[in-house]
């Protein structure tokens, strides 16, 4: 690859896969991101200027940026459309902001995508939240919940039936990321991701709550356990996560206008007290009690068998391993990050 496109690509995620093309590839990385929060600000800090050019944009913009976001993306290797707002709770608060970041940004995405004389193979980050949950099915164990009448999870089958803004906003997001490939023969895949986390500067408690529990144990921040904290998630490390992108570029041939799943799995189910108490056999973590968030599901697992029939994928990456991970990484960068969340003490 000679030229790699991310937006949000300060974010946790856009940041840790413009590392990875920068450590596995020779080729020049384009993020567009708008870098205003001094997380994001951080992550782009530990970018070599040499090989990235950053450009500070807000893709809401819409029309005034589409043309030349056109100009950026023409030609390139792969996009990997990661800019978004991710925070859950946040998006009942602004849920016309969330909207413009999830659905709007997208919009300017595919309609720059589409003045391309070559647009490249771009894969679109989504979400598993707009996916309808039966609570029946989750039996309720002492640390966690457990899949009691399903197997491998909720596929791409599942009805989606928004329940947050937050959701409303992804599901409209993977559709148009899907109706302009279909109609205008665009190379774009969509993959609806679950728990994402990994070692990165994250927003905090609204955001990337496995990342964040690592962070607070590593400089000392109170982390607050929402509800009974047996709400369980099947997670997805960012490497595990990356792998998939790649895969579904490789392969954009056949995965050019559809939707895949993209989780951890059953093997990779865990609850917030059980991460909690895999965090404390490594170092201290200080907790405290919250409210449940509304419309919080008590499980989620992820089928995300079909995307390996088409492209061989398989996550890698236990929630153990990973979570020693992001502590290593945590540890090594604590003075950095003890600065960053001064804030949130």
């Amino acid at each position: 690859m000679n030229h790699v496109v991310v937006t949000g690509g300060a974010g946790v995620i856009g940041s840790l896969f413009v590392r990875r093309v920068l450590d596995t590839t020779s080729a020049h990385v384009t993020v567009i991101d708008r870098g205003s929060d001094p997380r994001h600000a951080w992550n782009i800090r530990t970018f070599p200027t040499n090989r990235v050019t950053i450009y500070p944009q807000n893709l809401a913009a819409g029309p005034i940026l589409r043309a030349v976001l056109a100009d950026w993306i023409d030609g390139a290797d792969l996009c990997l459309h990661a800019a978004a707002s991710t925070g859950i709770p946040w998006s009942g608060d602004h849920p016309t902001a969330d909207w413009a970041d999830n659905v709007d940004g997208t919009l300017t995405l595919v309609e720059a995508l589409r003045i391309c004389k070559w647009p490249p193979p771009t894969v679109m980050l989504s979400s598993v939240k707009p996916y309808a949950v039966d609570e029946t099915r989750a039996e309720d164990h002492p640390t966690r919940y457990e899949p009691a009448s399903f197997t491998e999870g909720y596929d791409e089958h599942t009805t989606l039936v928004p329940d947050e803004p937050y959701a409303a906003s992804k599901a409209a997001q993977s559709m148009i990321g899907m109706a302009w490939a279909r109609s205008f023969r665009l190379p774009i895949t969509v993959l609806r991701c679950s728990n994402l986390y990994g070692p990165a500067a994250c927003h905090g408690p609204r955001h990337g709550w496995l990342t964040w529990a690592c962070i607070c144990a590593t400089i000392g921040i109170q982390f607050d356990i929402q509800g009974s904290g047996k709400q369980t998630r099947d997670m997805l490390f960012h490497t595990d996560l990356e792998t998939a992108v790649l895969a579904a570029a490789a392969g954009i041939s056949r995965t050019r206008g559809n939707v895949y799943n993209i989780g951890g799995g059953r093997t990779n189910i865990i609850s917030v007290v059980e991460a909690v108490a895999a965090i404390r056999e490594i170092m201290p973590l200080q907790t405290g009690a919250a409210p449940a968030r509304k419309a919080d599901d008590q499980l989620f697992c992820t089928d995300w068998s079909l995307f390996h029939t088409v492209t061989e994928w398989t996550p890698e990456v236990s929630p153990r391993s990973g979570i020693q991970r992001v502590l290593d990484w945590a540890c090594k960068n604590a003075d950095a990050l003890r600065t960053i969340y001064a804030g949130d003490r």
